[in-house]
């Protein structure tokens, strides 16, 4: 049975409904004229939207607000796609290399980047803890640099030890209150 999946515009009149961005419009047409509206398999044509948006998408990346923009609309159709988000995959959907983008926007890019590359490693971990695949589990270990292992939990060791007297004058003991051990 065919899925269909409901229109990414937004209703802002009886009759008018508008895109937040072109990713998400050039998606559906997508959707519509090359898989008929079945958004079915759509995940099985992800690459292939990618490049149907990316050969449509004419945009200038001219500032990092943009780039950050266009990411969370790559989301968005990664999510509707149940696909994981890739840093790379992205960079070619808006046509360009992480390499263009740090040699223009040098320091700032960076940032992005980082946050970018986090994001879409969330997406994976969370895919991973709720699937057993050792193909994504491998993918995972080698992209990500992450492992099987149980995370190092740090547990509170004071450093400074002090003698019952120090003790009970911290928390307010007056020495007449204190317990005195009785050897019987």
């Amino acid at each position: 049975m065919a899925r269909k999946k409901q229109d990414s515009s937004i209703q802002v009149d009886e009759n008018v409904n508008v895109y937040e961005g072109k990713i998400k419009e050039l998606f559906d047409e997508f959707v519509n004229q090359e898989m008929q509206g079945d958004f079915t398999n759509i995940n099985d044509r992800f690459l292939e939207c990618v490049l149907y948006i990316r050969d449509r998408l004419y945009v200038t990346i001219d500032n990092t607000y943009l780039i950050s923009r266009l990411f969370y609309d790559y989301l968005y159709i990664c999510i509707c796609s149940h696909v994981n988000p890739t840093v790379n995959i992205y960079y070619m959907l808006i046509g360009t290399t992480e390499k263009e983008l740090r040699e223009r926007f040098n320091k700032d890019f960076m940032k992005l980047h980082e946050t970018f590359h986090d994001i879409c490693k969330s997406f994976l971990v969370h895919d991973l803890s709720n699937s057993g695949q050792t193909a994504k589990k491998f993918i995972a270990q080698t992209v990500y640099r992450l492992t099987d292992s149980k995370p190092n939990i740090n547990v509170y060791e004071p450093k400074i030890q002090l003698s019952n007297k120090e003790l009970a004058a911290q928390i307010g003991i007056l020495p007449e209150q204190t317990i005195t051990q009785n050897s019987e």
